[in-house]
């Protein structure tokens, strides 16, 4: 990537070291405000001089976003929300500055196809009974398309590649620690960081950490003790997605591993490996359920997960998509408008009693929990081949690398999220979005290091 336009590196170090100690005074002398202040304009300066750093530290943060530190007031928007709209002003400036100006970085086709996506969805304002949710939907569409342009621009390099996904693992990974020792020190039912946080949506991070886990591996394996710590580290995860109680995310984790092991080259030595492994967990999740390790709660969605139409299992879920499928019924072209399947939720309720076992889940503004449920109904057929074939775009040129590490990485990424939204309304979800991201990168990464 090209450098700030500067005469000399030494004003910039000058500035730098200048604001960390003043940072650092204001610290030491308790005007905490004038610190805080100052170490947020030492940072914008460090990610306007590389927006890597600024993309990075921001994702590091998406799972914490329920955390009342970072929401300005209760349901309102987070104070990352503001941090992404200042890290894309970084990397325009990082832009602007550049003595050599070079095309941003774009994957053609995947971002054609959902800016058109993004267009459909603009155009159901006309026909959406609730306009506001359906521009609330679209700003959240708004932000994701510059996290999704900003990743492709400036993850340029392996290395780069490497950093982002050591880092975000062991964030990760720390996440997962937390949430296990909070767990048994309280009365928790499910974890999370917040009351207010859906651990739903918590544990497919942590899910998004585990699968991290054998390219990280892979990256470190020439030092023998980082190379266990990061095996061991598969322990934490695997307890804290548990924990979670996520059915989704176990289902997701399930057909994710299944479809890894379709496309490696050495399904034997892979099989016998995640036989072991298998083995290995079923005894000592056996051994924790004796001990009472996890609360009645979590074991019995865990005991539940395959039972679909039991009021313990996902009946609810089923019968969302009872309803849902009315409303795809009545509105097949066009759907209901973005962001509207809540809204309109309580008016197909009456048509579809007669095909309901019971009420349980069924009451007015449920969410459709399932992306294309979500899709179809809310932005018609259009809207769902434009999704799909978004999705397909990005598998597509996957496809190609599947046989390299990092192709390999992002195709189980992509294939998780993709069960995963079978279970959850994720298009709206930070992970989605950067996963997405990486698997859109990853072949332009790919197809740089072959030019080269």
């Amino acid at each position: 990537m090209d450098e700030l336009s500067l005469n000399s590196k030494k004003p910039v170090f000058i500035a730098l070291l200048f604001f960390a100690l003043l940072a650092a005074g204001a610290f030491f002398s308790g005007v905490n405000l004038l610190g805080v202040g100052i170490i947020g304009i030492l940072l914008i300066i460090l990610f306007i001089l590389n927006p890597f750093w600024g993309l990075l530290s921001l994702s590091v943060l998406f799972p914490l976003q329920e955390l009342e530190l970072f929401r300005t007031a209760p349901e309102q928007r987070t104070y990352l929300f503001f941090a992404g709209i200042i890290v894309a002003c970084c990397w325009l400036i990082n832009y602007l500055a550049k003595k050599k100006k070079t095309a941003i970085r774009i994957a053609g086709k995947p971002v054609r196809l959902f800016i058109i996506y993004f267009f459909w969805g603009t155009v159901s304002l006309l026909w959406a009974q609730d306009k506001t949710a359906t521009f609330s939907r679209l700003v959240v569409f708004f932000n994701m398309l510059l996290l999704y342009l900003i990743f492709q621009d400036v993850v340029r390099t392996k290395r780069q590649l490497k950093i982002f996904t050591s880092v975000y693992f062991v964030a990760l990974l720390l996440y997962s620690v937390t949430v296990i020792k909070m767990y048994l020190s309280s009365s928790m039912a499910r974890i999370s960081l917040t009351e207010a946080q859906n651990p739903n949506s918590f544990s497919r991070y942590l899910a998004i950490g585990l699968i991290l886990l054998p390219y990280v591996l892979m990256e470190w394996r020439k030092s023998i003790l980082v190379k266990w710590g990061i095996i061991a580290s598969a322990f934490f995860f695997i307890v804290a997605i548990i924990m979670a109680g996520s059915r989704g995310v176990f289902l997701a984790l399930l057909a994710t591993i299944i479809f890894a092991w379709l496309i490696s080259k050495n399904r034997t030595r892979n099989f016998t490996i995640l036989t072991i492994i298998g083995a290995t967990l079923l005894v000592g999740a056996n051994f924790l359920f004796q001990k009472g390790f996890w609360s009645g709660y979590t074991r019995s969605r865990i005991n539940s997960t395959f039972l679909v139409n039991s009021p313990q299992g996902g009946e609810s879920r089923v019968n969302i998509g009872i309803v849902g499928l009315q409303m795809v019924k009545d509105n097949p072209i066009f759907g209901v408008g973005l962001g509207n399947f809540p809204v309109r939720f309580k008016d197909y309720i009456s048509q579809s009693s007669s095909f309901l076992r019971s009420w349980n889940g069924v009451y007015p503004g449920r969410d459709p929990h399932n992306v294309y449920l979500s899709v179809q109904a809310e932005l018609g057929i259009i809207g769902t081949i434009l999704f799909l074939a978004f999705f397909w775009s990005i598998f597509r040129n996957l496809w190609v690398y599947r046989n390299r590490p990092e192709g390999y990485l992002a195709l189980t990424l992509l294939v998780f999220i993709f069960f995963a939204g079978i279970t959850g309304t994720n298009q709206y979800a930070k992970y989605f979005w950067l996963v997405l991201s990486l698997a859109t990168t990853i072949p332009l990464i790919c197809k740089n290091e072959q030019k080269n």
